[in-house]
């Protein structure tokens, strides 16, 4: 999906070698928390499609590693700005509520299919005879 190169632009490497002391595992596991929890807000999509490889949505790429950083600061605070940081993993998060409640949607992301035979709706009935009580 996204590299550790991808995310030199929302962080720079001096400060992220200095956050994870030249250890690429620590800044790849604020990576991949970023890509999981993004994950969690395409629901209405086909997210085996959408994050196989690299997504090709630009917004989806900056929003991911506006999230990664934010993970990334969690383990200190050397040289980073927290309020802009969290300002952008909030519109980050914001952007994908709208996206998971169908507010938002990308033109060019595959749906999710319905298993064939399968409503998306939940019904509910009784087995009983309908009445019909007048008062």
């Amino acid at each position: 999906m996204l590299s550790l190169d991808d995310l030199k632009s929302h962080i720079t490497v001096g400060t992220m070698d200095a956050i994870t002391d030249d250890t690429d595992a620590l800044a790849q596991g604020a990576l991949d928390a970023a890509i999981s929890e993004a994950k969690g807000f395409c629901s209405l999509y086909d997210v085996d499609a959408l994050f196989a490889g690299t997504p090709d949505d630009p917004i989806l790429k900056q929003h991911i590693k506006s999230m990664a950083k934010w993970h990334l600061m969690a383990l200190t605070n050397v040289n980073i700005d927290w309020a802009d940081t969290e300002t952008r993993y909030n519109q980050a998060t914001m952007w994908l509520r709208s996206v998971q409640s169908g507010k938002v949607v990308q033109p060019n992301w595959p749906l999710r299919t319905v298993p064939a035979g399968k409503d998306t709706y939940f019904h509910s009935s009784s087995r009983a005879p309908k009445r019909n009580n007048h008062y």
